[in-house]
């Protein structure tokens, strides 16, 4: 009795672990962005060789047949590719160029269609690695003198943004981040860093959360280097995550009858309000000398005369 209740318990615990991580692999951090035939572009001003690149990214692709291009970093002048992250017949793919003609391309794994899946390539000179969901899928040689990570740089398109809509990457994306270090995938998936958003630090070339609402046709760059990204195509084509913005709100009034609050009047300052001023109080004195006092009149005495 005891024994198979023993048993039953084991079998739960296996059965609960491909849910776990099942779970932990769909997990976009907040908002992200529906690829359907637009792209995202971007351009840097770096021109120095990197000691290493690293990219990651969450990504939910519609499809996995064929070849679609997720990242394309290349020099338009040049017309030369410098690095570039697809899928490959549902295998992760990596190719980069790397010293005067050199170039690398590597194609491993499985990424499925419909569901998250957290993809990470890294290159050093001792090593060229691709990740899948934390686990290295495959790792060879690397490589010294990396191209610049720039100067043209989209997501879901050739960086001379001339590939037709079957070669683009069409689902879902999330959360890029791409660095001139190498980072430690296997450690930061473990640790649940991509389960959160990315900090960004002075090894980051760019850090794109793709958390905007949906209408806006910008994406910032989280980064100290404000590599903010253009969306290409037209909202059916490439938009955040949400549904459009709606329209401002009619705000009717109520019932309630308010007396409107009348504008103040100000006038021109030519016309000035007139100073009143104070009449003072004349009091008047003589200039000269006084008028002669009149008396009054007295008839004269008649003089007495004798008889």
């Amino acid at each position: 009795m005891k024994k198979g209740l023993l048993l039953s318990i084991i079998l739960l615990l296996f059965s609960l672990i491909p849910i776990r991580f099942q779970a932990e692999a769909e997990a976009p951090i907040g908002n992200y962005l529906i690829l359907n035939g637009g792209y995202l572009k971007s351009t840097t001003d770096l021109n120095y060789s990197p000691s290493a690149f690293t990219f990651e990214t969450w990504i939910k692709p519609v499809s996995v047949s064929g070849i679609q291009t997720i990242l394309s970093i290349g020099n338009k002048n040049t017309r030369r590719f410098h690095y570039e992250v697809g899928i490959n017949g549902g295998s992760l793919s990596l190719r980069y160029h790397y010293g005067i003609g050199s170039q690398n391309v590597i194609t491993a794994g499985n990424i499925s269609s419909g569901t998250w899946s957290h993809i990470a390539v890294s290159i050093t000179s001792s090593y060229t690695r691709l990740f899948i969901n934390g686990i290295e899928t495959y790792s060879t040689l690397g490589a010294d003198n990396l191209l610049p990570i720039g100067e043209s740089l989209t997501v879901a398109n050739s960086y001379l943004e001339s590939s037709g809509a079957s070669n683009s990457f069409k689902g879902e994306i999330d959360e890029i981040r791409i660095s001139e270090i190498e980072r430690d995938v296997s450690t930061l998936w473990d640790n649940g860093t991509y389960h959160n958003y990315l900090i960004p630090d002075h090894n980051t070339v760019i850090l794109w959360h793709l958390d905007e609402s949906r209408g806006k046709t910008v994406t910032v760059d989280g980064s100290h280097n404000s590599f903010n990204a253009d969306l290409v195509g037209g909202d059916a084509k490439i938009h955040f995550y949400g549904v459009l913005p709606s329209p401002t709100p009619i705000v009717f009034p109520t019932s309630r009858w308010q007396l409107p609050t009348l504008p103040a009047i100000s006038f021109p300052s030519r016309y000035v309000t007139p100073r009143i001023s104070v009449i003072p109080t004349v009091t008047y004195a003589p200039t000269s000398a006084p008028f002669p006092t009149i008396n009054r009149y007295y008839r004269p005495t008649r003089p007495v005369y004798s008889r």
